[in-house]
């Protein structure tokens, strides 16, 4: 992946400071953690973007939260 795409997938979900992603090189596999953080980080960026419907973000909005870590109460 070029430097251009890894510096836009940053994460502000957890903190006020964006999380930064390192790459494996390529060839190498990315983990599934990884993978899932970037999956959904591209979801994000398509829908900042405006490429889904109302009806479509929200299913995937849903999706992602399924995945989040959710706070002990």
């Amino acid at each position: 992946m070029s430097d251009l795409l890894e510096n836009n997938f940053t994460s502000s979900e957890t903190s006020s400071k964006p999380k930064s992603y390192s790459l494996p090189p390529p060839g190498e596999p990315l983990g599934q953690q990884l993978a899932l953080e970037l999956l959904c980080q591209g979801i994000r960026l398509a829908q900042r973007r405006g490429a889904y419907k109302l009806e479509e973000s929200s299913v995937f909005l849903r999706a992602i939260n399924e995945f989040l870590a959710k706070p002990s109460s």
